[in-house]
């Protein structure tokens, strides 16, 4: 846990109201639909450092922690994985919609598979952006029939 000290020049009861108020500011993002898990992490943290016995803190900042490393980033695509529900996605732009895929599937498609996948999730949410119709066809010079028999399957 990288927790600074606090300022030993701060006196008990200014501590106590900075304590207040970065616990009142992670506890109003983590009331929101979509809270910031970082920024909530970084004001516990910094409530932390000013009362480093506040076990019941330090569970959530812990908490937290493991909140912000449930989603891992493929590095050779876009999707990414959610180890609590072991499944690999996709977001829209606005994040709204999310194309999900169990990690059994995801784990037996080709990198081909998964370049087309990704592709074809691009070009739907390009129309649920612009609001009409599109799309696209796929199609390789080898062999069609894997990347339909593909499709047909997921």
């Amino acid at each position: 846990m990288s927790i600074t000290k606090p300022d030993p020049l701060l006196d008990l009861k200014t501590q106590k109201r900075l304590y207040n108020q970065y616990v009142t500011e992670a506890k109003q993002i983590e009331s929101k639909k979509e809270p910031d898990w970082k920024q909530c992490l970084v004001l516990y943290e910094k409530a932390f450092a000013l009362f480093q016995t506040d076990t019941k803190l330090s569970k959530k900042i812990e908490s937290i922690r493991a909140k912000l490393d449930r989603y891992v980033k493929q590095p050779e695509n876009n999707f990414t994985y959610d180890a609590v529900e072991k499944v690999y996605f996709l977001k829209s732009k606005d994040e709204q919609v999310v194309f999900k895929l169990p990690r059994f599937v995801y784990d037996k498609l080709y990198n081909y598979q998964r370049e087309s996948m990704e592709w074809f999730w691009n070009k739907h949410c390009q129309v649920e952006e612009d609001g009409e119709t599109g799309g696209g066809i796929l199609g390789d010079d080898v062999c069609y029939y894997l990347l339909s028999k593909t499709f047909r399957w997921v």
